[in-house]
């Protein structure tokens, strides 16, 4: 997987795994979170998408489509290194991660969450 730098006030980088449909979204806060099952069409929208905080807020998050869960600093950690940003988005992205509204999901079983 290669993370890819994205123009957003909230979102710093986005990876994708073709082959097992796992899409990491790294915020600027440095929290991560890895979205299950996300079809390679849903991938390319979000990376075409005129606000990608937009999109993934309402196709992915809010969607209850999508198991996910938060990264672990140490799994952080082992994500790529960004690559060269491949593409320039809009810059009115509102998206806050779950970790800056005080949302707290410790006690909660990952899986579909509509916070």
């Amino acid at each position: 997987m290669n993370l890819v730098s994205v123009v957003s006030s909230n979102v710093s980088e986005i990876g994708y795994d073709n082959e097992t449909c796992r899409l990491v979204v790294r915020f600027k806060s440095g929290s991560a979170y890895e979205y299950l099952e996300v079809p390679a069409d849903v991938h390319a929208s979000l990376m075409a998408a005129g606000s990608t905080g937009n999109y993934l807020a309402r196709q992915i998050v809010h969607s209850g489509l999508y198991e996910y869960r938060k990264l672990r600093p140490e799994e952080i950690e082992l994500l790529p290194t960004p690559t060269i940003s491949e593409r320039v988005g809009g810059t009115t992205d509102t998206l806050v991660p779950r970790s800056e509204v005080g949302a707290d999901h410790a006690g909660q079983p990952a899986g579909r969450d509509r916070y």
